[in-house]
């Protein structure tokens, strides 16, 4: 597998499109408000999207989705947990931004959960905190994690949003941290880090606070 980054709107969110080796066929993760330069991307390199899968539904990780629907045949994917937050625009915060969108996705994940491409695994893994249906995407061969907003370089994410819970996101950090320490962490804002790096130096992950 082959995975790009795509730094999108004015958030800054990254955006992940993970590649087959085997075809031309992508994952995308959290498409956020730049669907012009998801799109040039995929027809640049002649990808098909199998998927959209999200870590979660806060509007900069799925405005992408207004455009990129009109140009692709592509099922969405989300935590079953985070469904009422993708379908009100008030608790995904897109009314907040004055862009007010809300949708219901069209496979719902579980915790566990094996999504395959060719030769792509990712597992699902449920970290509620950031918002009740967040998750992470782990892929065991490649040691990679799609962390989202619930891990980040040296901090987490906030909790204060519809739906969060600091004390919930603080227990989905026990989960990440029993993963092996080499596993790169690859964030929905900012640099990537590794689970190593940040048990030693994320303040959130050491107990110290």
């Amino acid at each position: 597998m082959q995975t790009n980054r795509i730094i999108t709107g004015s958030l800054q969110t990254n955006c992940y499109i993970v590649t087959s080796e085997e075809s031309s066929r992508c994952f995308i993760i959290d498409p956020g408000d730049s669907a012009d330069k998801i799109d040039a991307f995929l027809r640049e390199r002649k990808l098909t999207p199998a998927a959209v899968l999200l870590t979660h539904g806060h509007f900069d990780h799925i405005l992408g989705l207004q455009d990129l629907k009109t140009k692709y045949t592509v099922p969405v994917c989300a935590m079953a947990a985070e469904q009422a937050l993708l379908e009100d625009a008030a608790l995904n915060c897109s009314a907040e931004v004055g862009r007010a969108f809300a949708f219901s996705p069209d496979r719902c994940l579980q915790d566990g959960e094996e999504i395959t491409l060719d030769d792509i695994c990712l597992k699902v893994i449920a970290t509620p905190g950031h918002t009740a249906g967040s998750c992470c995407f782990y892929e065991e061969s490649q040691q990679l994690l799609f962390t989202g907003d619930t891990l980040f370089f040296r901090s987490i994410g906030r909790t204060d949003f519809p739906t969060g819970s600091f004390d919930t996101i603080m227990a989905s950090l026990e989960k990440l941290k029993c993963l092996p320490e080499d596993t790169r962490c690859l964030c929905g804002h900012g640099p990537e880090t590794t689970i190593r790096s940040e048990k030693a130096n994320n303040p959130y992950l050491r107990g110290r606070l």
